[in-house]
């Protein structure tokens, strides 16, 4: 409805500049320490993509890298995960081959990869 919703969540979540003022995540300024707020926040945008060719397993440790998760824990957490989100069955399953269901606890995992707050 235009109130701005998604403009406040994607400031907070570090992803768009502010035009004026500021804000802050746990403490933490969104703009100074986006780094630090990155860690915190799981988001999950409305408009989600995913990587063709990937398998569902693939795409998780993409993201567990990508949040510096180390190679040791990366698999502990995303068999977790993919509990979590009911998605074990599917973990070699190519990311472009499931439902937009699937596909949203996908994303869904992919936010709490990095165990934000």
């Amino acid at each position: 409805n235009g109130a701005g919703k998604t403009t406040i969540f994607n400031f907070l979540a570090t992803l768009l500049p502010p035009t004026s003022g500021g804000g802050r995540v746990c403490g933490y300024d969104v703009v100074r320490f986006y780094r630090e707020v990155r860690q915190l926040v799981g988001f999950m945008p409305d408009h989600f993509g995913v990587y063709p060719g990937m398998v569902v397993e693939q795409f998780l440790r993409f993201f567990a890298k990508a949040h510096g998760l180390s190679r040791s824990e990366t698999g502990v957490v995303i068999d977790d995960i993919l509990q979590l989100v009911d998605l074990a069955a599917v973990r070699a399953a190519p990311v472009d081959t499931l439902s937009r269901g699937m596909r949203q606890r996908l994303c869904l995992g992919r936010a709490l990869i990095h165990n934000p707050r």
